[in-house]
């Protein structure tokens, strides 16, 4: 699963106290994936859905084989739902139900290897997980009339009785009765459709098994796009009059569809794929054939110059194989799924659009895992200790284990890599697995022992950090680097490369770092106009590297890597002389990758100053809207009059929304009171995914003009839209020191129905660290059965006390 932040994973904590947030939702219990009685071979579901009731009502037909002997009484999870009753054909079951728990008791005792079909109806209303209805109301009154599941990690037995375990693996059907002009969409393919009085049934049919979080139904008035990768058939579901932002959307699927089935060695698996663009959805989620997307991903026209969801496209399509195909048998081992998938970011992105763009994503990845690691905790990414399993979804699970497959990737060589997955995806076809089974599966296919690398990347924590310093001894025509480890020593491959005046000469030195301090000695052809460690970017690393500002400037033109530049970039802002000034202007102007461009923009205005200013204001020019979008914003650091009257006109007419809204932030730094009225007006113009209204909503914040304060407030409460409204919730959070009230207005948007203003007001409560929010906080910890709201209930509790008495 992906989560809305920017459409990936966004789950980075706040700066707290790294022991008390560990404890809290990490724990010490280890968990374990639960016992069996049986073996679910096969699950019916025949349900009527009244959207506008918001009820489920219906039977489950679950087809189930013993597994061992003297099997009379079938245990399933099921939760907020009322049973109606339970029979064996035509034969009445007595069953119980207490808490989330469902027991069926048989006729006659199960043998192993026995089956049964037991039928289970049942009613659910207004579910509080597994299950979503989306309607106008007060709260969102231009809402449209939908409902979706959401199952993972443990929620799909709140919409259907079923051993809700990633491990439990069937087939699967859904007949679905919905009104009339609704579709009903789900996993697998659609056996038949057809009206029976003022109702449409939509039957579809799973042929392969698969796990019970990742069934799925979505309905809705959609329209249908429907393209093709060789007899594929490639669906994408949409409210109707969206049919063109869909296809924008989603526009990279039959591409990743053509790459992933030839990287992976083993075709896409399923019949059909089909992505649901569904509104009040925080991510994406890899429903098996049948993903489930945010309505972000419908991108309008004006919006289509510098925005995409290619890479959450490729992840939750990534899953098919990487979660779907094969799937970890418990939550612990769920980097299996999510590591792969955000890899999975990489390897399409790379082949899309070069490596300099796919380099850049992935550090940004390595960096929101590194602030995680400080700021929140650290743990192996293989972890048995977790409260909910929601706790584990975090940057260790997705963004370190990303990189672990990237490193493995290159450690193990191309050959090798496509040889390990292709037969790890045909060993445990079907089957659910855990990290073993993966390190079995490279050791089979490439012969080497990789237990060290996993042991190191995957059952222990952290990663490396080194300093780095170059020195050059002119007389011995060496050139000397003396690395140290910081307090984690570990044993690493690294390429250190040198390369001469005007790229005459290039000689890279491979080496395994594995001691606290160790200086290495090499013979080169002259002084190294370029001294890089890590070049290609292989490692997942802190790096401070120590070396004259000739060198840095050489690196910023010269190096061959857009990362590489970029970071030379920002080394160059640390001296903030004109001559630097005068590359990063130039970098910033030319660079062929508009990463590195944009980066040494804002190294410009991290200089902070005449000349960088001077250099800035002319690079408004620049032609590329990300590009642009960063000058922007640097010069908004200034915050003053002549910055607000530079950017002005950028504010009001600019073709990017981005820039758009990062030049009402400016106006909203200025702290100008000419720019109010601009900044209120701009706060209510639609835009894709509300981005030039939240920009003003920004501004208006930083204004820090008290006037402002009834704006935000009414922008917090509904009708306000997401993401705007989430936005102004945080802004709120800024404004607790001067006005204390604020709590009990940011807790009342704990009783929205949307479960992502709900996290905004959680979190944005924690930052405020007032006790009085602990009573709400406290409430939801224990009282809401939503484990991903439990989860950050937890942190919020945690950041306010300051110690582990947040835990229960």
């Amino acid at each position: 699963m992906s989560l809305e932040g920017d459409f990936r994973c966004s789950r980075a904590g706040s700066s707290l106290a790294a022991g008390g947030v560990k404890s809290a939702l990490l724990g010490k219990d280890r968990k374990y994936a639960p016992d069996r009685a049986f073996d679910t071979l096969h699950v019916r579901l025949e349900l009527a859905v009244d959207v506008r009731a918001k009820t489920l009502e219906g039977t489950c037909f679950t087809t189930v084989k013993a597994i061992k002997d003297g099997v009379r009484r079938l245990e399933f999870d099921a939760g907020g739902m009322k049973i109606l009753g339970a029979a064996l054909g035509a034969q009445k079951l007595k069953f119980s139900h207490s808490g989330e728990r469902l027991g069926v008791t048989l006729t006659k005792t199960l043998g192993a290897g026995q089956d049964a079909e037991v039928a289970v109806r049942y009613r659910v209303v207004a579910p509080q997980r597994g299950f979503h209805f989306v309607a106008p109301s007060r709260e969102t009154p231009a809402a449209p009339v939908q409902g979706w599941s959401q199952g993972q990690p443990e929620d799909a037995h709140w919409w259907f009785p079923c051993h809700d375990s990633p491990h439990e693996k069937a087939t699967t059907e859904v007949i679905a009765r919905v009104p009339k002009g609704f579709k009903a969409v789900s996993n697998g393919v659609l056996l038949g459709r057809k009206s029976v009085g003022g109702r449409d049934s939509f039957h579809w049919r799973m042929n392969h098994p698969h796990s019970l979080y990742l069934v799925s139904l979505c309905v809705g008035r959609f329209a249908e796009v429907v393209e093709k990768w060789e007899d594929v058939p490639v669906i994408f579901y949409c409210e109707r009059g969206r049919e063109e932002d869909a296809k924008r959307g989603f526009s990279k699927t039959v591409a990743a569809l053509e790459l992933f089935s030839k990287s992976f060695g083993v075709r896409y698996p399923y019949e059909s794929y089909s992505q649901v663009a569904v509104s009040e959805f925080p991510g994406g989620m890899e429903n098996t054939t049948c993903t489930t997307q945010t309505d972000a991903a419908l991108i309008d026209a004006e919006a289509a110059a510098d925005n995409d969801v290619d890479t959450l496209v490729a992840h939750e399509l990534a899953h098919q194989w990487f979660g779907d195909l094969v799937t970890c048998r418990d939550w612990s081992h769920a980097w299996l799924n999510e590591g792969f998938a955000t890899y999975c970011e990489y390897i399409f992105t790379e082949h899309d659009k070069g490596k300099d763009e796919a380099d850049r994503d992935f550090d940004g990845n390595k960096r929101s895992y590194f602030d995680e690691d400080a700021h929140r905790y650290r743990r192996p990414v293989v972890c048995a200790t977790y409260k909910h399993p929601w706790v584990l979804f975090d940057r260790h699970l997705y963004d370190k284990g990303g990189w672990v497959l990237h490193m493995l990737r290159k450690d193990l060589g191309e050959e090798a890599w496509k040889r390990s997955i292709s037969h790890y995806l045909r060993r445990f076809r079907d089957q659910s697995v855990e990290t073993g089974d993966f390190i079995a599966a490279i050791e089979a296919a490439s012969g080497r022992n990789m237990r060290r690398f996993f042991d190191q990347w995957v059952f222990g924590a952290g990663y490396p950090s080194f300093e780095v310093r170059h020195l050059w001894n002119a007389a011995k025509g060496s050139a000397e680097l003396r690395v140290k480890q910081g307090s984690d020593v570990f044993e690493v491959p690294v390429t250190f490369r040198f390369t001469g005046k005007d790229g005459r000469w290039t000689k890279d030195f491979h080496e395994t770092v594995k001691d606290k301090e160790h200086t290495y000695t090499w013979k080169l052809p002259g002084a190294p106009a370029m001294v890089e460690v890590d070049p290609e970017h292989r490692l997942l690393k802190k790096l401070d590297l120590k070396k004259p500002l000739g060198l840095w400037r050489a690196q910023l033109t010269d190096a061959r890597s857009g990362l590489s530049r970029s970071q030379a970039a920002f080394a160059l802002s640390r001296w903030g002389d004109a001559a630097s000034v005068r590359a990063l202007e130039t970098v910033a102007r030319r660079d062929k990758f508009w990463g590195a461009a944009a980066d040494a923009a804002s190294s410009l205005g991290n200089i902070r100053s005449d000349g960088s200013r001077q250099a800035l204001e002319r690079l408004l020019a620049v032609e590329h809207p990300k590009v642009r979008r960063a000058v922007v914003s640097a010069l908004s650091g200034w915050a003053d009059s002549r910055s607000a009257k530079v950017l002005g006109s950028f504010a009001k007419k600019d073709p990017s929304i981005h820039v758009r809204g990062e030049a009402l932030r400016a106006l909203g730094r200025a702290r100008e009171p000419q720019h109010l009225a601009e900044l209120r007006a701009a706060a209510k113009r639609p835009s894709y995914w509300g981005t030039v209204a939240t920009g003003a909503l920004q501004g208006l914040s930083l204004s820090r003009d008290p006037r402002v304060l009834p704006d935000l407030i009414a922008a917090s409460k509904a009708p306000t839209g997401y993401p705007q409204r989430a936005h102004a919730i945080r802004s709120l959070g800024t404004w607790y020191q001067t006005d204390d009230s604020l709590v009990n207005v940011i807790a009342a948007s704990l009783n929205s129905a949307d479960e992502r203003i709900v996290m905004a007001a959680i979190s944005t409560l924690g930052e405020t660290g007032d006790r009085r929010a602990l009573t709400h906080l406290e409430k939801i910890r224990d009282k809401s059965p939503d484990t991903r709201l439990k989860t950050y209930a937890l942190e919020a509790i945690t950041k306010i006390k300051g110690d582990d008495d947040s835990k229960k």
